[in-house]
């Protein structure tokens, strides 16, 4: 079937080219960005009567067939002067029209800031927003805006996508991978957001979907700064402070962030477990434990960005990051267990202390030509965890267990894109990575007599090759590709190997879309995506939680293959509607199972299994007068049942809902309320109670150019937003109660000296690497 539609596709295509004389060029602004979705008309010279028409692409291109009789180009777009281009005959079958600089109607551009609405626009298989020249510039952070976005949630600082796993996100092309740059950045810097639901082939086959962020290009030079503070009042205050400067000098640019974060909770929970007989289905073991933990968190994070760009074409990029996290959570718990009619009662008390030191230094070339472009990104990462724990029983002396893991990470990643023909668009790279982990576990009695002693190395190599190419005919989009990944892993137990595993896997991509009116546009596609374990996940150590239950990782854990179908329906650019259909093929999945240490210990552990599941999501936006909104759903049932006892689990749909609403009171006041609803389900042997998820707040700007922000806001009021959950596989049951810390009213102050410029993209390739060595 592959085969017929790209014999379609590229005969349609050969068959266009062979006819007629194209017209080409790219189109940009004073500022030298590239302009896309400017109008680009063919009239007719005779009676200026409407020959055909497009629009420019993402990155500024066009291309139009003219007939024979004589003609004129009309570029026009919101907020530039119209600009005209009588068409001359040509000898060639393809003429360059070259680099077309519209100029600014500065007019019309302050009209568009005064009544201009947020308008989401879907093509080629992306939600593309424009913030620059819109009211979204008047919202409080980059996280408000990302919520306008369809199928885009967002829960203080964490972003996720409703029905999808990991998110990549891309500030001007570059990877973003924890929140310190996104709290900085302003939406007055923002030009545009687009979201991509099915991430092609050019990206790491991990990335469900993908989030792409383009700043305003700034001229002039400046230096400027950012203050912000940050109070969160809950069970336990919590606050951080973060500055930023900006300088900018002819071809230099430069910013340096300091952050400071100090988080503390307190929190409950209630965990009970019943272990059955499989054939008389008795309990055989039972086991409930009061837990209580009081947490703190200490954040030092500073990033340091310096770029220069000798020509418009080239541009030169060096980064340096330091991270000091120190984490130190003190737990009681209470524990009651039953073995064998005979009930034992045991209070253990842990004091656990993590510190995690990381360096990232990264350094980014960027060739850029009229249809080409080359990024060249090197990278290097050494982090250090420490990890003490201190464990008291009821009648033992403490015993302490101490870790120690030190990562290495080298990563190169090349990515070049090519116009071809001047409507293919190729899109071609390459990423490798190398880790290497040195690691040890040490624990002793007061007594320092030795119980455990492990050491462990891993080496870890990455190396993949992609190609993509897509294409637009009239109202028919194609986007095909395929990476390749290559994976060799060694993980060393002393001088024992314990898994020793090479693998070659192939992702293949395909994506049509076709706009059926002006209105309405149906896409299909099918992608297929891989999953790694993390290291933590195949580590053979085993992790205390408490007096009966431990955490250890799976060395016999593979890759996870994800393949999805799917057909999706935009109506007016407001109203999306995305139907998936999963096969997930060994599946990651976290099981309680007995251990030989004991009758009534269990050891939560990591197997692989296949799924299958459908997923509709569905979201509506838009905005009337003083009140804009933006609303998601969720349907998700899974079909794969799992057992209990010999019989398969019953499961139950998945029914939620994510609800953004806005109000402009004055130009200086907003209102906000976000409700999100989860119905409650059974999924993969688990059963989820009802969420409900409340947030209210205001946020107001001071002074005459708004460089004083305040916003107040009340979090999760009605403590309602995680479930408490049951669990049934096999032979053990599972029920957990919480009472999490996550009611709370933040206050937030951002004060701007000199107009503050985010200019700053933070150049993070390292970001999968990052992912799979944290905990």
């Amino acid at each position: 079937m592959k085969r017929y539609i790209l014999f379609f596709v590229f005969y349609t295509l050969g068959s266009v080219i062979s006819m007629g004389q194209n017209y080409y060029g790219l189109l940009k602004n004073k500022q030298g960005e590239n302009l896309s979705y400017i109008s680009v008309v063919l009239k007719s010279c005779k009676d200026s009567s409407f020959v055909s028409g497009t629009v420019s692409d993402e990155n500024g291109h066009f291309m139009i067939k003219s007939p024979h009789h004589k003609c004129y180009l009309l570029l026009s777009g919101i907020g530039y002067n119209n600009y005209k281009i009588s068409l001359e005959k040509q000898q060639s079958d393809s003429v360059n029209l070259g680099t077309i600089i519209l100029e600014p109607n500065e007019k019309m551009l302050k009209e568009v800031v005064v009544t201009g609405k947020r308008r989401v626009v879907y093509k080629n298989g992306e939600y593309k927003i424009t913030v620059s020249g819109s009211s979204l510039e008047k919202q409080p952070d980059v996280y408000s805006v990302l919520s306008f976005l369809p199928f885009v949630t967002v829960n203080e600082d964490r972003i996720s996508m409703i029905g999808k796993g990991k998110i990549l996100i891309l500030i001007n092309g570059r990877e973003v991978s924890n929140s310190l740059e996104l709290n900085s950045l302003k939406p007055s810097q923002i030009k545009d957001i687009s979201v991509e639901p099915h991430a092609s082939s050019a990206y790491g086959s991990e990335y469900d979907a993908v989030i792409k962020i383009k700043t305003v290009k700034e001229l002039k030079d400046y230096v400027s700064s950012q203050i912000k503070h940050k109070s969160i009042f809950a069970r336990r205050y919590s606050d951080s402070q973060t500055a930023d400067v900006n300088i900018k000098n002819g071809k230099w640019k430069s910013y340096i962030s300091y952050t400071f974060k100090d988080s503390r909770s307190k929190e409950s929970a209630t965990n009970k477990y019943n272990i059955y007989q499989q054939n008389s289905k008795e309990v055989t073991t039972n086991n409930v434990s009061e837990n209580n933990e009081i947490g703190h968190f200490a954040q030092h994070g500073i990033i340091f960005n310096t770029s220069f760009a000798p020509t418009q074409n080239n541009v030169f990029d060096i980064q340096y990051m330091l991270e000091v996290n120190k984490t130190s959570n003190i737990s009681n718990d209470i524990e009651s267990s039953t073995v064998k009619h005979q009930t034992t009662e045991i209070v253990t008390v842990q004091d656990d202390k993590d510190k995690n030191i990381t360096h990232n230094v990264e350094a980014k070339y960027l060739h850029t030509m009229q249809k080409s472009n080359l990024d060249i990104n090197l990278g290097y990462i050494n982090s250090l965890a420490k990890d003490d724990n201190s464990v008291k029983l009821t009648t033992s002396p403490y015993t302490d267990i101490y870790g120690r893991n030190r990562y290495e990470v080298y990563t190169l990643k090349l990515d070049y894109n090519q116009t071809l023909c001047h409507i293919l668009q190729l899109q071609t790279g390459m990423k490798h990575s190398y880790i290497i982990n040195n690691g040890y576990s040490i624990s002793n009695n007061e007594e320092e007599k030795y119980d455990y002693n492990n050491k462990t190395k891993l080496k870890d190599y990455v190396g993949a090759l992609y190609a993509n190419l897509s294409s637009q005919f009239k109202h028919l989009y194609f986007n095909g590709g395929v990476r390749f990944e290559y994976s060799s892993n060694r993980y060393k137990e002393y001088d024992s190997n314990i898994l020793q595993k090479k693998c070659l896997n192939v992702f293949p991509a395909l994506e049509v879309e076709y706009q059926i009116s002006p209105s309405f546009i149906v896409s299909m596609g099918y992608e297929t995506k891989g999953y790694r374990p993390k290291f933590q996940d195949i580590s053979p150590l085993m992790r205390y939680i408490n007096a009966h239950l431990y955490e250890q990782g799976n060395v016999s854990l593979t890759h996870m293959i994800s393949n999805n179908l799917y057909l999706s329906f935009v109506y007016k650019n407001k109203i999306s509607v995305d139907l998936n259909y999963y096969h997930k093929h060994d599946y990651p999945l976290y099981v309680f199972q007995t251990s030989s240490m004991g009758d009534n210990i269990i050891v939560n552990k990591p197997i692989n299994t296949n799924v299958d599941y459908f997923d509709l999501r569905a979201s509506y936006s838009d905005k009337f007068g003083l009140f804009r909104f933006a609303y998601n759903g969720n349907f998700h049932y899974d079909i794969t049942k799992l057992p209990f006892l010999g019989e398969k689990n019953k499961n139950k749909a998945l029914f939620a809902g994510n609800f953004v609403n806005q109000f402009d009171i004055t130009n200086h006041v907003m209102l906000f309320c976000n409700i999100n609803i989860a119905s409650a389900y059974k999924s993969l042997g688990s059963s989820f109670q009802a969420a409900y998820g409340l947030t209210v707040g205001t946020y107001m700007t001071f002074c005459k150019n708004k460089r004083l922000t305040l916003i107040i806001s009340g979090n999760d009021l009605l403590r309602k937003s995680t479930p408490n959950n049951n669990t049934y596989l096999y032979n053990i049951e599972s029920c957990r109660t919480l009472s999490p810390d996550s009611r709370n009213v933040s206050i937030t102050l951002r004060y701007n000296i000199n107009k503050f410029k985010m200019s700053f993209k933070k150049n993070n390739s390292n970001g999968e690497e990052e992912s799979r060595i944290s905990k």
